[in-house]
C-alpha cells in the first residue's frame, strides 16, 4: 500500500490497464517490488495483509474497477514444484498448467487427509506451500503408521474456486480449509489428524524430494 493506504498500481508495456498485484508471501512481495522501489526515489510503500476471500470476492469476481487489472502472484518456487509434479504425473504429455507468471496458483492436498479445526470439525486441508503439506502428511504417518500412506496432488486455485462455486461441484468448500504458507506448522498430534485407510509407507508419496527442494 502507498502512504495513503491505496493499492500500488504498476504499468506494463503493451497493457493499457494499471496492475495491482497480490502475493501469498511477504518475501515474494518484497522481491518483486524492491527493484521498482529503488528506481522510484521517494516511493514509500508498505506491505499490508488482506484475506484471500476478501480479495477474491470483492475484487476479482466483482471486477468493477475500470482500468485496473488484479493479479494473484504465486511464489516461483511453489510454481516450479507444482510444474514438476504435473510433468511427473503425466510423462510425455505436454501441459500448459503453471507456466503463467500470475493467476495460476498451485494448491497442494491429499484428499484422504483430514485435520481437526478449532470448532472440532474434520476438514480436508489445502496448502499453498508444498513443504507445509508434506509436514502434515508426515505427522499423519507418524500418528497412524500402520494404515496411512500419503498421496499428494496439486490443483490450480482459481480453477478450484470456480469448481467449488458451480452447482455440480465435486468438492464442497465447506469441507475444506485453505492453509496459508507457514514457517513452522504446529504439531497436530494423533487427535488432530485423521486419514483414510491405506497401505503403510515410510515417506510421503510424491516424487524425488531432492529435485523438489533444490533451490
Amino acid at each position: 500500500l502507498d502512504e495513503n493506504q491505496g493499492l500500488v498500481l504498476l504499468q506494463e508495456e503493451g497493457n493499457d490497464k494499471e496492475i495491482a498485484n497480490f502475493f501469498f508471501k511477504a518475501e515474494t512481495c518484497n522481491t518483486h517490488y524492491a527493484p521498482i522501489k529503488k528506481e522510484n526515489e521517494g516511493a514509500d510503500w508498505d506491505i499490508s495483509q488482506l484475506g484471500l476471500g476478501q480479495v477474491w470476492f470483492d475484487l476479482f469476481l466483482a471486477n468493477d474497477t475500470p482500468g485496473v487489472e488484479y493479479r494473484l502472484v504465486p511464489d516461483t518456487k511453489e510454481v516450479e514444484r507444482a510444474r514438476m509434479m504435473v510433468e511427473q504425473n503425466s510423462p510425455g504429455e505436454p501441459s500448459e498448467l503453471f507456466k503463467a507468471r500470475y493467476n495460476e496458483i498451485p494448491v497442494f492436498l491429499d484428499q484422504r487427509l483430514r485435520v481437526k479445526t478449532d470448532s472440532g470439525e474434520d476438514k480436508v486441508p489445502m496448502y499453498l506451500d508444498l513443504k507445509n503439506c508434506m509436514t502434515t502428511c508426515q505427522q499423519a504417518m507418524d500418528a497412524s503408521p500402520d494404515d496411512y500412506e500419503s498421496e499428494i496432488s496439486v490443483a490450480e486455485l482459481t480453477n478450484l474456486l470456480h469448481e467449488m462455486q458451480s452447482e455440480d461441484a465435486s468438492c464442497d468448500f465447506r469441507q475444506t480449509i485453505l492453509i496459508p504458507p507457514i514457517e513452522e506448522l504446529p504439531e497436530l498430534g494423533k487427535k488432530g489428524i485423521k486419514s483414510s485407510t491405506a497401505p503403510k509407507n515410510d515417506e510421503p508419496q510424491l516424487m524425488s524430494t531432492d529435485d523438489l527442494w533444490d533451490d
